[in-house]
């Protein structure tokens, strides 16, 4: 296996995970914990930023490192928008809240969050295609 295939293979393994984390933040809502839903949503855009930055050959140890870089990268790069930077770090600030907390989470505010998760992946999609085509 060359070290583009293995690249694309653990991009691809994040992906998969991403996905996984949307459909269980969905249930999660639908089941009345949207405490743990918030986990997954932020989950979702977490491996999204990794599968991002893995295709740039980074790979960051620490979540707060992932959403520097992923900053750095794309948002101040210009390709894709600070509003998803922001997204990012707002669905990490109410992760570690649900998480560590007990803050209550609101099934609304559980819904908005999966929504912003949606739009952040919609909106890095022509940018993981891009990355992938180059790779």
């Amino acid at each position: 296996m060359t070290e583009k295939d293995k690249v694309r293979a653990l991009a691809a393994s994040r992906e998969a995970q991403m996905h996984d984390a949307l459909r269980a933040a969905r249930t999660l809502i639908q089941a009345g914990l949207p405490r743990d839903a918030v986990n997954r949503v932020y989950y979702a855009i977490y491996y999204r930023m990794v599968a991002l930055l893995l295709l740039r050959r980074m790979e960051p140890s620490t979540h707060s490192g992932t959403l520097t870089l992923f900053s750095r990268e794309f948002v101040k790069e210009g390709l894709v928008p600070r509003e998803l930077a922001r997204i990012a770090h707002h669905a990490f600030e109410r992760r570690l809240e649900a998480d560590y907390t007990g803050r209550e989470v609101a099934p609304n505010e559980a819904e908005a969050l999966l929504a912003q998760a949606h739009r952040f992946v919609d909106e890095t999609e022509p940018v993981m295609n891009d990355l992938l085509r180059e790779l």
